[in-house]
């Protein structure tokens, strides 16, 4: 190509090749990226509310690991099963109808960020991959079933900024519970 393309004139597509935090984003100085100062701030102060979340709550800890090293698995299936081990991490105490009853509690954990009924649909269909890839099935893991993944772990410790602390499973049950 002589001239590059442009937004106009044609349409890019990209798709993962391997999981990857990193972006190139072409010649150093061709792109700004500029990050303002109340977002730096916020960032700063979520941080600092987290650092203490997990030093009350240590298991939170191995599910922001999860989610920080998961994307650096370059196997799909393995990657997702890491996640997983950050998800169920949040419940610890869950270990008959372990479906059900986590995707039961993510569902009221994210509710401030999602749909109850999404969550749990999409919780269920994630724990069904985790099973799969565990139990060694060679149906090919997708982008889609990582995303899925990945997309509840990162929620789910968004929700426990914006509920303050890590709500425990009873907590979560009754609050499912609660007649409105």
């Amino acid at each position: 190509m002589r001239e590059g393309i442009t937004h106009a004139t044609a349409r890019v597509e990209t798709w993962s090749h391997e999981l990857s935090f990193v972006c190139i984003v072409g010649e150093p100085g061709q792109f700004t990226r500029n990050v303002s100062e109340g977002v730096a701030d916020g960032v700063a102060q979520d941080m600092t509310k987290w650092l203490a979340f997990e030093k009350e709550t240590p298991v939170l800890r191995a599910a922001r690991r999860a989610l920080v090293k998961a994307p650096l698995i370059p196997d799909l299936g393995s990657s997702i099963l890491h996640i997983w081990q950050g998800i169920e991490g949040l419940f610890p105490s869950i270990s008959t109808e372990i479906t059900f009853r986590t995707s039961l509690l993510l569902a009221e954990l994210l509710a401030p960020l999602n749909s109850r009924s999404v969550t749990y649909e999409a919780a269920k269909k994630s724990y069904g991959d985790r099973s799969r890839i565990s139990h060694g099935s060679q149906k090919p893991v997708s982008m889609e079933n990582w995303a899925r993944a990945w997309l509840l772990l990162r929620d789910a410790l968004q929700a426990i900024l914006l509920h303050g602390s890590m709500p425990n499973e009873e907590d979560l049950t009754r609050s499912l519970l609660k007649d409105d």
